[in-house]
Order: structure tokens, then C-alpha cells, then sequence
């Protein structure tokens, strides 16, 4: 894990104090000052992600960012946004989709 340890992870999930967001995010919350974690909103990783590009180019640092997302993400707005402020402005960004094809059947 990118700036944290196998023990604040487990204590955020665990929800105890020692965790990375001392036990009050869960596993859609776990931040470490060099990895953006999880959140709840499908797809709001790229736009995150761009904002980190976006501000390393501000910043001069020659650094690449990468956002990965689902495929279930593919159509929701912020991703295209996020595609065209990367592109327009020119950041270093790698947006990457995971194709989890995942289909529940239902069976009644």
C-alpha cells in the first residue's frame, strides 16, 4: 500500500483507531499521503485523478498519474470530462479501464 502499512489497513477495515482514517472511513476510505484511495461514487476516481495530474503539472514535478476505473463506469459523465481536461490541458495522466464483466443472473 502506497505510503501505509498492512496494519492501518486492517485497522480501517476492522474500524479501530489505528486505522488510516483511524477507523472511520472503511474500505471506501483508506488515504495515504502518496494513494487516493476508494470512495463511494462510481467513476469519481478519474476526475480525482486528473485533479492530482493536474496539480503536479502546476507544480512542475515530473510525475505520471493513474486513475483505474471499471467498466461500469465507462458512461458517466465526469469520466469523459475528465478524458477532455487531460487531453485539452495537457497533463501526464494514464486513465485506465478494468473490464470486470461481472453479470448477475437472477434466477426466480
Amino acid at each position: 500500500m502506497r505510503g501505509g502499512t498492512i496494519k492501518g489497513v486492517i485497522g480501517e477495515l476492522l474500524g479501530r483507531q489505528i486505522g488510516m482514517s483511524n477507523g472511520k472511513g472503511g474500505s471506501m476510505h483508506i488515504f495515504t499521503p502518496s494513494f487516493f484511495g476508494g470512495n463511494g461514487i462510481v467513476g469519481a476516481q478519474v476526475p480525482l485523478g486528473a485533479g492530482v495530474s493536474f496539480a503536479q503539472k502546476y507544480k512542475g514535478e515530473k510525475t505520471c498519474t493513474f486513475a483505474l476505473y471499471g467498466d461500469g463506469a465507462s458512461n458517466q459523465g465526469q469520466v469523459f470530462e475528465a478524458y477532455n481536461m487531460v487531453c485539452v490541458l495537457c497533463f501526464i495522466a494514464a486513465i485506465l479501464q478494468r473490464a470486470v464483466s461481472y453479470k448477475p443472473v437472477l434466477k426466480g
